[in-house]
């Protein structure tokens, strides 16, 4: 009921020097891992929760889709440096054998989320299964960013958008929302194995921003920024006390959204369109569907929409000369060409697999303590005979 009723204030100037809260120094807290010490707090680059805001500085989990799963999808038990990460478009079978064997990462960043659907039970019984199990057993921590890396400026989306050149207009087809109220909550922890266990629990399982302050009594207040501050009671019960600050509003990135359209300044033809996404994508083949009555060598393009992986249901109703993303059902391409459009297939996979390397050096600015691998055994499970 304490807690509860905590709840309910909301604390006025909050960030102020009134509150003992906030004018107490930070210290770094230290723990042992493997006969080595290494800092909890956030100066300590090799840590998890640090490595994935890290990651998420890029692009944030609020870019993703409403029905997508991002985010720290399995966390290790115990404390874990990272100081390998592997990158990978899908987690398989066999890009985890690379993993364990091959490469030995304590996070690997699968682009597509693998538990997706959600799992009712989790033993060997089918692949994905048996791949979580063996994360856990290994202590390997996996993050997916999936449609968020899709929706960010300078994400998947825009490295497609790329094969055409810089002599062109580039933007979302549609933006991203125009931004979050989000309100500061506030809770105070007896001792830091309670506050560590609240902040691995609260990034494991919602979108938020934690960080922490030491008081000089050595309790510890978290300050969790999130939408929704009712989300935090079953991750902070602990706690001592929670206060709630004012709302403040985070503005959405201004270029970041769902799919890209691309307008070129000087018109190609279909057949240029094809090779150039070829080129950019080191693709020896696509598939193509030509518009009715138009002629593959000699059709012009302005207007091309994009959408990585499986575009139908984004591309839907969009105008534009050319559709271009990894792949539709028969019936949608029958539709847009009967409305249009061509339509440039490259595989749903290889569509987004390039951007790893894109990914890999974004990150390696980001985090230079660390090193990043691009998984060499990933690949689309369709082959061309």
């Amino acid at each position: 009921m304490q807690l509860l009723s905590s709840l309910r204030r909301v604390l006025i100037g909050f960030e102020g020097k009134s509150s003992p809260l906030v004018t107490a120094a930070i210290m770094p807290r230290r723990r042992k891992h493997g006969g080595k010490t290494f800092q909890a707090d956030g100066s300590d680059p090799f840590a998890l929760q640090n490595v994935v805001k890290k990651i998420e500085s890029f692009a944030p989990r609020e870019l993703a889709e409403p029905w997508d799963n991002v985010g720290l999808l399995v966390a290790p038990t115990t404390p874990v440096p990272i100081k390998r990460v592997l990158l990978t478009n899908d987690l398989s079978e066999v890009v985890l054998e690379e993993a364990v064997n091959d490469v030995s990462p304590q996070l690997i960043i699968s682009y597509h989320p693998l538990i997706f659907p959600s799992f009712k039970s989790l033993n060997s019984r089918n692949w994905k299964e048996r791949i979580v199990s063996t994360l856990a057993e290994r202590q390997i921590g996996l993050y997916c960013p999936h449609t968020a890396w899709d929706a960010v400026e300078g994400g998947v989306n825009d490295w497609l958008a790329g094969a055409f050149g810089p002599n062109a207009t580039v933007g979302p087809l549609k933006h991203h929302g125009g931004g979050a109220n989000l309100k500061a909550v506030y809770a105070l922890f007896r001792n830091a194995e309670e506050a560590d266990k609240a902040i691995a629990d609260l990034n494991s399982a919602l979108s938020c921003s934690v960080n922490s302050v030491v008081q000089r009594d050595g309790k510890i207040c978290l300050k969790i920024d999130i939408e929704n501050e009712y989300l935090c009671l079953p991750y902070i019960r602990p706690a001592l006390d929670v206060h709630i600050a004012n709302q403040q509003t985070v503005s959405a990135r201004e270029n970041a959204g769902v799919g890209r359209m691309v307008n070129l300044k000087e018109k190609i033809t279909l057949q240029q369109a094809v090779e150039l996404v070829k080129g950019h994508l080191g693709l020896q083949d696509v598939a193509v569907a030509v518009v009715p009555e138009e002629k593959y060598e000699e059709s012009l393009i302005q207007d091309i929409a994009i959408c990585a992986g499986s575009g139908g249901s984004v591309l839907k109703g969009v105008q534009a000369d050319l559709y271009f993303t990894g792949e539709m059902s028969h019936h949608e391409v029958l539709d847009a060409v009967h409305k249009g459009m061509h339509v440039i297939l490259t595989r749903h996979s290889n569509s987004e697999r390039g951007f790893l390397q894109i990914a890999k050096e974004h990150l390696k600015r980001l985090m230079p303590e660390i090193e990043f691998v691009v998984s060499s055994k990933d690949k689309d499970p369709l082959e061309t005979k």
